[in-house]
């Protein structure tokens, strides 16, 4: 028995180290999110003005245009840490963030004995969720649910005190993030489901002081929703996006256009990962549902709902599910006891498969422990940096995910055309703009109808738009001035066309040497941007070189053989990654 329960000591710490290691492999991965720059720029405007911004003052597309700012303690934190330490200390605190999610969730349910169940729950959330693990807002809000599934878990199992910790969690949520109102959904299940629970046929009273703590923590939760700088408007704006994700018929623009908005059936990989977020929760209520709880159910159902709306929402659903899958799972092995070497046979495979996950995820994230905070290729770095140098008359066009970097970098000097501040654009300027369909010349020539640009940003390394590239080049109004592995810059000649000197794209140094990273992933997805991008420039002889290139470098990977098959084609067929 002693060397039994030694066995089952070891193997639960195991299992803490590798989820606490997957966990550090995500959270402190350099930041990456396109909402990072406006973020931050907010946070400094807040902290110089003192005051939370009531209109737009980023954009020349709808200056002054009604902001309901749901986010300004989070920006502020961010400024705060910016000013301490700049981008570093905020990655730092992004992964503080994530561990301090696992340890919250951790504890519910847990049981040495029952460690490899916890730690399969919250692997497979963080895979699920590793996506929105992200320097957004967001992320506090999932932090947040999980003190409050911690302190309803607590609550049912010991009534305390501890469960009105939830009011003035939700006032900082409400201050947060507009998912303050999932608190609130959460608060009424529980009370809903305590209600229910002398109707269900078990023969049980109904816990009168439970249900009455319930019904005062959700009633004082929805009125301190309303203590913040925007009042009834940010109470009702989180409805008002919720038809964002709608049915087809009735789904926005924003709903239809934008990936993270899309319901999860219709993404690629959409019902894996719906698995891996719900899955091992389905199958421990289904084990269990002789003494299923009312409340996992209606929680399960309500953000299977929400997730079934929106990829983004499938978060939601992981973090939920933790403590589902674990309660239910532990509710069944206590009533069918294993054989004694389950526990350690059980926990050497969970840490088997969180070994895989960690792999996977260092892998995929070559540069999760580089010392640069911000990924690498992600933002238009160099070509913002000419911008900034060289001041070329504005504005500027660009795409949507570069407005909060461009915000950062270059206001009040230039405004942005549009950015991921949907509080601001809505369905109603989104549409507008046409954003979807500017990327393509025609989108293009609308749009510049109406604000004559003076400069061009074409991200290309992550949105399509090598067709626009090529259109511009042929335009003897436009002039190639800038370019890299990320973005092209195209200014507008105008009356002096002697002042800006046009890059020649036949030189054999158009880009600079791509680094000898053999085994890294990220090296792949440069070669198959630059593969691309010199089709676009009509460099198909070097396109071909450096698809042999790749090919003898990279042949073991998995998309290595994309350009093994279409090296010798004048034009590529579909880019890996993209």
């Amino acid at each position: 028995m002693g060397k039994t329960t030694r066995a089952i000591g070891w193997s639960s710490i195991a299992l803490v180290v590798a989820v606490g290691v997957l966990g550090a492999a995500i959270g402190f991965a350099p930041l990456r999110s396109f909402d990072y720059g406006w973020h931050l720029r907010t946070g400094e405007l807040i902290a110089e003005t003192r005051a939370v911004p009531r209109a737009d003052p980023y954009s020349y597309t709808v200056p002054g245009a009604r902001w309901i700012d749901m986010h300004w303690t989070f920006q502020l934190a961010l400024h705060s840490l910016y000013e301490l330490g700049g981008h570093q200390a905020v990655r730092l605190a992004k992964g503080a963030c994530v561990l301090a999610l696992l340890a919250v969730l951790g504890r519910i349910g847990w049981r040495r004995s029952h460690a490899a169940v916890s730690a399969l729950a919250l692997g497979s959330m963080l895979m699920a969720s590793s996506d929105r693990l992200i320097e957004r807002p967001e992320l506090l809000s999932f932090l947040f649910l999980a003190i409050l599934l911690a302190l309803l878990d607590r609550h049912d199992r010991r009534r305390d005190r501890w469960v009105f910790a939830i009011i003035p969690l939700q006032l900082l949520w409400a201050n947060v993030h507009g998912l303050f109102f999932v608190g609130i959904s959460v608060c009424a299940i529980a009370l809903l489901a305590e209600l229910l629970f002398p109707l269900v046929g078990r023969n049980e009273p109904l816990r009168r002081d439970i249900a009455c703590d319930l019904a005062l923590v959700t009633a004082l939760s929805i009125l301190v929703s309303f203590v913040n700088p925007n009042g009834i408007d940010a109470v009702r704006f989180p409805l008002e996006q919720f038809l964002m994700i709608a049915p087809a018929g009735q789904r926005s623009d924003l709903g239809a256009s934008i990936k993270e908005l899309q319901p999860i059936l219709d993404v690629p990989g959409g019902i894996q990962l719906l698995a891996a977020a719900g899955g091992l929760a389905l199958v421990a209520m289904a084990l269990n549902w002789r003494r299923l709880r009312l409340f996992d159910a209606g929680l399960f159902v309500a953000f299977l709902f929400l997730s079934l709306g929106a990829q983004r929402n499938v978060a939601l659903l992981a973090i939920a599910s933790v403590p589902i899958a674990v309660r239910n799972f532990g509710d069944f092995i206590d009533r069918h006891p294993p054989p004694k070497w389950a526990p350690t046979v059980s926990g050497v495979a969970v840490l088997g498969l969180l070994s895989l996950a960690i792999a996977d995820r260092v892998g995929i994230q070559a540069t999760v422990w580089s010392a640069a905070p911000l990924l690498e290729d992600q933002f238009p770095k160099a070509s913002v940096d000419w911008i900034e140098r060289e001041r070329p008359d504005g504005p500027i066009y660009h795409a949507m995910a570069d407005g909060g970097y461009l915000i950062w970098r270059l206001y009040p000097a230039y405004r942005v055309m549009v950015d991921g501040r949907l509080e601001v654009f809505g369905n109603k300027h989104y549409s507008r703009l046409k954003v979807v369909t500017a990327g393509r010349p025609p989108g293009f020539r609308h749009l510049d109808q109406m604000y004559h640009f003076g400069v061009v940003l074409l991200h290309h390394r992550f949105f399509p738009s090598l067709k626009m590239l090529q259109w511009l080049q042929a335009d003897p109004e436009w002039r190639l001035v800038q370019l890299d592995e990320v973005a092209a810059v195209f200014v507008r000649v105008g009356d002096d066309p002697s002042r800006w000197q046009e890059i020649g794209t036949g030189g054999s140094d158009l880009l600079a040497p791509l680094a000898d990273r053999r085994d890294s992933e990220l090296d792949l997805r440069r070669r198959a941007a630059r593969f691309a991008l010199l089709h676009a420039l009509g460099r198909p002889e070097r396109a071909r070189e450096l698809a042999h290139e790749t090919c003898s470098r990279h042949g073991e990977r998995s998309e290595a053989p994309f350009f093994c098959r279409n090296g010798a084609r004048e034009e590529p067929r579909q880019l890996p990654g993209r």
